[in-house]
């Protein structure tokens, strides 16, 4: 963590440094019923365009950054449904920004994960993948719009340990169509059953514009009962806990001390610049997407 009080040492008008950087890859492979982000399923005759694009953007703004960066995260999206050659392309636009103290994290979903695109991950230095499991029960798979199944959030999983990469931490949602008490806790046991570093929980947010939103404008779905999810999360806190699991912000829980730094660099009101359509920053006082 930088030390706050240099912003006192700098000149009147200097602006301080942003050390932590979020890259957002918009594409994925099928839009989730759930996702109110900015995403482009099946378009990919832009990604090459894309990835060019923040190379470029991330040159004009290299002196809004400290170097190395402190953290790096790359989100969606999805940013390993990119073609190899691409995922490769973006680690080298990145990769000059790091060092072998960088925090360097990338989401995945379990679909998109081989052995060659693990392996160009661990050469550039990745040291945390999120994978988004979401529900390890294949009917709240199937509601949600995920277009894995259990089995392959646990060949996925697989692969990353066997390429080594240092952190891996698992993504769930709570509150889903389909879902209960009973179901959620299934969830909970078999995603630490896997020896996560991070669990991340997040209740469904249901978004209008979104098809999970839609069925429930239209009363298809209805949403569970607010005391159902604070059952939820509580059983989140308690099973993560036993499991060695420490909450360290809302919705996020890591082994002590293999917190997320880059989720800690927003906690903390720290400077960060973000690339990509869609993207937010926070640079001298200032927030701009």
């Amino acid at each position: 963590m930088q030390d706050q009080s240099s912003n006192h040492h700098r000149p009147a008008g200097q602006v301080r440094p942003a050390g932590a950087l979020y890259v957002h890859i918009p594409f994925c492979l099928s839009k989730c019923g759930y996702c109110d982000f900015y995403s482009l399923a099946n378009r990919q005759e832009l990604t090459e365009p894309c990835v060019r694009a923040i190379g470029l953007d991330l040159q004009r703004n290299a002196p809004l950054l400290d170097k190395p960066l402190d953290s790096i995260f790359i989100g969606g999206g999805t940013p390993t449904s990119l073609e190899p050659m691409l995922l490769q392309e973006l680690m080298t636009i990145l990769t000059p920004y790091t060092n072998d103290r960088t925090e360097f994290s990338v989401e995945a979903n379990p679909c998109t994960i081989t052995s060659e695109k693990a392996e160009i991950l661990r050469a550039a230095g990745v040291n945390r993948v999120n994978l988004g499991a979401q529900s390890f029960v294949p009917g709240e798979l199937e509601a949600m719009g995920r277009i894995h199944d259990p089995d392959r959030i646990e060949q996925a999983w697989e692969t990353l340990r066997t390429a080594s990469i240092d952190r891996l931490g698992l993504d769930l949602i709570y509150a889903a169509p389909r879902q209960d008490l009973d179901s959620w806790r299934f969830s909970l046991d078999r995603a630490l059953s896997l020896g996560p570093d991070h669990l991340s929980c997040y209740a469904l947010t249901v978004e209008s514009d979104t098809a999970i939103g839609r069925l429930r404008d239209s009363g298809e779905f209805v949403e569970m009962d607010e005391s159902d999810q604070a059952d939820c999360y509580q059983t989140a806190l308690d099973s993560s806990r036993a499991a060695g699991l420490e909450r360290y912000e809302i919705s996020n829980f890591a082994a002590p001390g293999k917190e997320c730094r880059h989720n800690l660099t927003y906690w903390r009101n720290e400077p960060y610049l973000g690339l990509g359509p869609a993207a937010a920053s926070y640079i001298g006082g200032v927030r701009r997407t």
